[in-house]
């Protein structure tokens, strides 16, 4: 009897440790959300100049939402970030703590972010700009004028001069120019008579020039992260609407609506220049006399010469 008092006790500790596991796996809190392969949570950001937000705190609430959808869908954790400085964005994206984000196209060219979906509204990837203006009624009322034009890079004149404007103006038609780090701090210059005009979606603000369909902000990837997880955000962002002033939802990203864009961003404004360039009607032009006058009965020509006599052909020499 004594020797079986070990073993029975040894049979007990293991019984209750089985107990225990059991119990501990029964009574286990529910698993968090997937996260990155090491554990980090994802962050989606919203660089977008061009996006018309009421403030700051509009902005982060969009990039909030944007990240609370991709959760859903894909199962990861995600948080959002609003920025509404280029350097701030860049410090973010420079230390990795920025995985994907919702950038201005032209920011996304020219820093060549990989494009994961195109913002789309109401079902388009594109949506002309107006030029807001504070007085005046036409292009040519702005000459010599200041606009309040958001910072974004070095091909900011371009954007304007070559695209918006189509080279129709020259790269000086317009005065010192007021930069911004927004869309709601270049209306805010106009309405304060601090700036004579500024380019915006249209939508936001009746203006009195209408561009060229501009391409809308694109879905990127700003860090490395697991192919896995890559390709689910990248499906999962094709679901979402996320409403807002400029973008409604999303599509596959299309390089060919970028084209126009690229090759503005990247040529030296130019200008008409030596082009020529169509006047307007309705010009006074000087007379030039006509060179034959025609009758009402056909001109009488000379009459024709008679025959003229022939002589016989000289006689062969040979």
């Amino acid at each position: 009897m004594s020797r079986l008092r070990p073993m029975i006790a040894r049979w007990l500790c293991v019984a209750w440790l089985c107990a225990a596991c059991a119990l501990g796996t029964l009574w286990a809190p529910p698993a968090a959300a997937q996260t990155a392969d090491d554990g980090q949570t994802l962050v989606v950001g919203v660089y977008a100049p061009h996006m018309y937000f009421a403030n700051s705190i509009a902005r982060s609430e969009y990039a909030e939402q944007l990240a609370a959808g991709l959760g859903r869908v894909t199962g990861l954790s995600f948080r959002g970030r609003g920025f509404s400085t280029q350097g701030e964005f860049a410090n973010q994206v420079a230390a990795g703590q920025l995985h994907f984000a919702l950038v201005d196209a032209q920011h996304q060219i020219e820093r060549g972010y990989e494009a994961l979906a195109q913002g789309t509204f109401n079902g388009r990837p594109t949506l002309p700009m107006v030029l807001v203006a504070g007085s005046g009624s036409s292009v040519a009322d702005l000459a010599g004028k200041g606009l309040a034009r958001v910072k974004l890079g070095r091909g900011d004149e371009g954007f304007i001069v070559n695209f918006l404007l189509q080279n129709q103006v020259e790269p000086d038609f317009f005065g010192q120019a007021r930069t911004v780090r927004d869309v709601q701090g270049a209306l805010s210059l106009v309405k304060l008579g601090k700036a004579d005009g500024a380019f915006v979606y249209k939508g936001i603000a009746p203006g009195i020039f209408t561009s060229r369909p501009v391409p809308l902000p694109v879905f990127v990837r700003t860090a490395t992260v697991p192919a896995g997880v890559e390709q689910k955000v990248r499906q999962a962002v094709l679901g979402l609407t996320v409403p807002s002033r400029v973008v409604r939802g999303f599509s596959a990203y299309r390089a060919d609506i970028h084209k126009g864009l690229r090759g503005a961003l990247r040529a030296k404004p130019r200008g008409p220049g030596n082009r020529p360039v169509l006047s307007r009607g309705g010009l006074d032009l000087p007379r030039i006399a006509a060179a034959l006058v025609v009758g009402d009965t056909p001109p009488q020509l000379p009459p024709v010469a008679g025959e003229l006599p022939t002589t016989d052909p000289p006689p062969d020499l040979y």
